[in-house]
C-alpha cells in the first residue's frame, strides 16, 4: 500500500492511497469516521494486464457495519465483452473415432 492517511480525532482520511497486486490496482479516496461509525469511500479498480481497459468504480457510504455500495463497472463489462467477441476462438480438437478391437472381434 502506498499513499498517506491523515488522522483527525476519530476520522481517518486519504486522497492518495493505492493498493497494487497481481490482479490490478485499487486507488482509494475518502474517509472513515470511527466515532460516527461511518464511511465515505471511493475506490477505482484498474485490472492488471490491459492498460486500455476502463476502470470499475465503487462507492461505500454510510454505516460501517452496513454501508451502501454503488458499483459502476458498465464500461469495464462492455469492454471485456467486446474483447471476448473479437478474440480468436480456441481450437477445438477433432472428435476421436472409436478404434476397433485389435483381435478383430466385434462387440
Amino acid at each position: 500500500m502506498a499513499g498517506s492517511v491523515t488522522v483527525r480525532g476519530a476520522t481517518l482520511a486519504t486522497d492518495d492511497a493505492t493498493l497494487v497486486g497481481d490482479g490490478g490496482t485499487v486507488a482509494l479516496r475518502g474517509s472513515a469516521d470511527l466515532a460516527a461509525r461511518a464511511l465515505d469511500l471511493k475506490l477505482v479498480v484498474q485490472p492488471a494486464g490491459d492498460r486500455s481497459a476502463p476502470a470499475a468504480r465503487l462507492s461505500l457510504t454510510g454505516p460501517l457495519d452496513a454501508p451502501m455500495r454503488a458499483l459502476d463497472a458498465d464500461a469495464l463489462i462492455t469492454y471485456l465483452a467486446a474483447r471476448q467477441a473479437h478474440a480468436p476462438e480456441a481450437a477445438t480438437p477433432a472428435p476421436q473415432r472409436a478404434k476397433a478391437p485389435a483381435d478383430g472381434a466385434r462387440r
